[in-house]
């Protein structure tokens, strides 16, 4: 199996997260009545980031499960890096979202004069 179901997974996610999820986002955000401002490529908020996350981990998801047969002796050496690489994207990523609700409630004061 090798390399061509490395790269067929890889394929697979990578079509999945940069046209599946986009095209999902822009049809459920037109389902809606009163739809949520759209952000950079035209999606919702948090769809770019939520995207890079998702091509990031999964990525090593992908090298992890198949990686062992397509990279040979090289395998321990690009897992390290890439994990090194993933838990930083994960952190920043579960760590703005969860601030997210702080941020909105402390500009929403700021917008209407009160002192944050």
């Amino acid at each position: 199996m090798g390399w061509i179901g490395f790269a067929l997974a890889q394929g697979v996610l990578l079509l999945i997260v940069l046209v599946g999820l986009p095209l999902l986002a822009t049809q459920q955000a037109k389902k809606l009545s009163n739809p949520a401002p759209a952000k950079g490529l035209n999606l919702p908020q948090g769809s770019v980031r939520s995207m890079l996350a998702l091509t990031s981990v999964g990525s090593f998801v992908v090298v992890v499960a198949f990686g062992a047969s397509a990279l040979g002796d090289s395998f321990e050496l690009v897992v390290t890096t890439m994990s090194a690489f993933a838990g930083p994207i994960l952190g920043f990523y579960f760590g703005s979202r969860g601030s997210e609700p702080q941020n909105e409630r402390a500009n929403k004061r700021c917008d209407e004069g009160e002192s944050a």
